[in-house]
Formats: structure tokens, C-alpha cells, sequence
């Protein structure tokens, strides 16, 4: 608040009125009502409260002025007058100088790696001394471009904070502070937040002849605190981006637009209700050659600094997401010698392990000779172990035992299946 206090001898029969003169104005003119001056657009730019009190023991009148939510507006002269019908006392004039903040920093949403600007301009009689700190710990950050200009008797003073690859480590609330001497002014707090991919399928496990589909999932919703959205007219704001994906062709060492080949098929992207896009894109009739095959995609925001969005864009590119082949990677029998004639009662040990995606267990099953089942007429089974699971690999142990000769020319073929659904 702001209040000046003048003091004149009389008796109750006054009129006590303030006078405004602003910068530039040639003349001072009465403030109405308890204290208001509005602009030719009939806006209030001055909130003033008058109270009076009157001092009969010490035939004093006491008149103050104060003024709500002061800003650069309510510069200007002040002076307050006293009047005893015809008789009319009038103060020296006193000045308001105003120092202010005048654009605070705004909440910004920038893509990591990208740069990020944040802007803080000061009114004042002279210049002020801008810096910018985090909200929690005080603590200053950045080094701040400052430039001032002089207009009259008025110093605007610009301070930009540059921040540069952001990441997210940069996702803080901030400030800015300006100082004049011992005096500051501090502006509200504001939010950097840093869009990124979040997430995405490292490793997809498929079947040939099948198809797969990868995820790559980014920020899409711009944020004005860690856990809030930011709202423009109450309403949520997304970031406009484009995805695209590539993949690594080992024929010539380069990565490749996954639309130069036609078993792609990016499909579209949505977004959840976190505010997370979900990118997918499918391999149809995969092949045993795909094992290992790599892709990638990039997330390229657009900047948009209209409409107090401001994003800072740019563009984020995941890391390898890897398509990997199930497959049988050994087959091997404890007895691997021909088996003498008669044989009846021997065991034979089928050790089987296939390749697969480690969250999941494969159905293993035996057949013999090109059929879909197992040929009991030789062999008699015994027994089958459970399935063991050391990373990506699946191992089982199938026991039979043999039961009559077999004078089959060539012997006999066994098949190992693994089924991963």
C-alpha cells in the first residue's frame, strides 16, 4: 500500500479531496469517489481508498490515501487539499515511482535437446538487476542477457534466460527476480517442461509368417506444472508433431524410410488420456532374415509460440527397437549312436531350447517323421520336464524309451515344436 498523511488545524466543517496528476499531464485533477481515476476508455487505473479522521483535542484532520494492487499506471504527482468554504489548503505535491515486473516469465514446454527462452521485463526510474532462480531452494540458474531502454524518465530493463539441450533435468518451477538496490520484486512462479519419448518397444519378438508391431510412445500434452496441464480457455493443449520411422538395411549400412518398403504399415497415432502418444507401426510376413533387423522413430515437434503456448519444438529420435525371430537354436539326443538291435529298454533324452520372448513360455510338443504326432510304435514315453527359462532362452527335456527294433531304413525322425501362442 501506498499513503501519504497531511495534517492541517480547522474545525469539522471541511471538504477533503486528492488530486492526480499523471506523467505528462499538464494539470493535476480531483480522483472521484473514495479515490478512483479511470481512463478515457472509462477503465479503472487507480483503486484508492480514502479515510479521514478528525482530531478535536489536537484540531487536526488526518486524510489518507492508499492504493490496491499498484502498477506502472499509478505513477504520477499526488496531493490532497482541505477546504473551508471559501478557504482552500492544498499540499506540495509528492511523486509515486513505480518498479514492477511488467512481463513476468511465462510456463514454456520445450523438446528435449531443444532451447528454451525465458523472458522477464522490469519498469522502473532506473535499471534493475534481473536474475533467475528455481522456486524450490532460491537457487539462481543460467547466465541472463540484459539490455535496457530509457524512455523520459523511464528505464525498461529486458532479461532473457537462454537454456540450452534442455532435458529433463531442466523440468523445474522458476522465477525471476528484480532488484533495485535493496529493493526486489519477485514474479510468479513458472514451469519448464521438457517433451520426450517416453517409451518405446526395445525388443519385439515375432514368428515368421507372422506379423509385428511396434510401439514408440512421446509427450503430447503441454504442462504447466509436473502433475498439471497447461489450459488455455480451461481447455487441455497438445503439441502438433509429425512421426515418422526407419529402419537399419545391412545391405548398404543405412537407415532407410520405412516407407520404401511395402511390409510397413504405419498406422495412426493416438493419445491417451495421460496426455502420451502412441505411435504404432507393423511388419507383416516376417522372415527368419528379419532376426535382428532395427528401427527407429522420430518424434518432430513444431514450435508455437502463439496463442502464450509457447513451445520451443524440435525433434527427438528413439533408440534401436530390435525385431528378433523365435526360432529352435539346438536339438540334441543323449544317445546320438545307432542303436543296437534289440533295444528294448533303452532311454533316449530329447533336449530341445528355443529362442523366444522371456516373458513368455513357449507349449513345446515332439512329432516323428513329418507327422503331427509322435510315433509310439517304437518309442514309449517316459517323461517331459518342465520348461526352463535363463533369459531369452526356453529349454525342455523329453524322455522316451525304446520298445521294439526299428528296421526302418534311415531310422527315425524326430521334430521339436515350440509354440509361443
Amino acid at each position: 500500500k501506498q499513503w501519504y498523511q497531511r495534517r492541517v488545524r480547522g474545525n469539522n466543517y471541511h471538504e477533503i479531496l486528492w488530486l492526480y496528476k499523471a506523467p505528462g499531464d499538464s494539470s493535476a485533477k480531483p480522483m472521484i469517489g473514495t479515490g478512483d481515476v479511470f481512463n478515457d476508455d472509462n477503465e479503472r487505473i487507480i483503486d484508492g481508498t480514502i479515510a479521514s479522521a478528525v482530531d478535536s483535542v489536537a484540531n487536526k484532520i488526518t486524510t489518507t490515501l492508499t492504493i490496491s494492487q499498484v502498477s506502472p499506471d499509478v505513477e504520477g504527482d499526488y496531493s490532497c487539499a482541505i477546504r473551508y468554504g471559501r478557504v482552500f489548503f492544498q499540499s506540495t505535491p509528492v511523486s509515486l515511482k513505480v518498479r514492477a515486473i511488467t512481463t513476468p516469465p511465462a510456463t514454456t514446454n520445450v523438446v528435449k535437446g531443444a532451447e528454451a527462452k525465458f523472458t522477464c521485463k522490469t519498469y522502473g526510474e532506473s535499471a534493475a538487476t534481473i536474475t533467475f532462480h528455481k522456486a524450490d531452494g532460491d537457487e539462481s540458474v543460467g547466465s541472463v542477457s540484459v539490455d535496457s531502454v530509457t524512455s523520459g524518465d523511464i528505464v525498461t530493463t529486458t532479461g532473457i534466460l537462454t537454456i540450452g539441450s534442455a532435458t529433463t533435468a531442466d523440468q523445474f518451477l522458476y522465477y525471476c527476480k528484480a532488484t533495485w538496490g535493496d529493493n526486489e520484486v519477485k514474479s510468479t512462479n513458472v514451469y519448464l517442461s521438457v517433451l520426450d519419448i517416453t517409451s518405446s518397444t526395445s525388443t519385439v519378438w515375432g514368428l515368421a509368417g507372422n506379423v509385428a508391431e511396434f510401439n514408440c510412445q512421446s509427450a503430447a500434452l503441454l504442462k504447466a506444472s509436473a502433475s498439471a496441464p497447461y489450459l488455455i480457455n480451461n481447455e487441455k493443449v497438445y503439441a502438433d508433431a509429425q512421426i515418422s520411422w526407419e529402419f537399419y538395411d545391412t545391405s548398404d549400412s543405412s537407415w532407410k524410410s520405412t516407407d520404401t518398403n511395402d511390409r510397413f504399415t504405419v498406422k495412426t497415432s493416438l493419445t491417451n488420456p495421460e496426455g502420451v502418444r502412441v505411435s504404432p507401426i507393423s511388419l507383416a510376413n516376417l522372415q527368419d532374415t528379419d532376426n535382428d533387423l532395427k528401427l527407429r522413430c522420430s518424434i518432430a515437434y513444431q514450435t508455437d509460440l502463439s496463442n502464450n503456448k509457447n513451445l520451443y519444438g524440435g525433434t527427438v529420435t528413439s533408440g534401436d527397437l530390435v525385431m528378433k525371430i523365435a526360432s529352435i537354436t539346438t536339438f540334441t539326443a543323449s544317445k546320438s549312436d545307432p542303436i543296437a538291435d534289440p533295444i528294448t529298454g533303452e532311454t533316449i533324452t530329447l533336449t530341445c531350447t528355443a529362442s523366444g520372448d522371456s516373458s513368455s513360455s513357449p507349449t513345446f510338443s515332439f512329432t516323428t517323421n513329418g507327422e503331427s504326432t509322435f510315433d509310439d510304435t517304437y518309442f514309449t514315453f517316459v517323461a517331459v520336464s518342465e520348461v526352463a527359462t535363463v533369459g531369452t532362452a526356453h529349454t525342455v527335456e523329453y524322455t522316451t524309451k525304446a520298445s521294439k527294433a526299428n528296421n526302418r531304413r534311415g531310422g527315425q525322425v524326430i521334430d521339436c515344436r515350440a509354440d509361443y501362442g
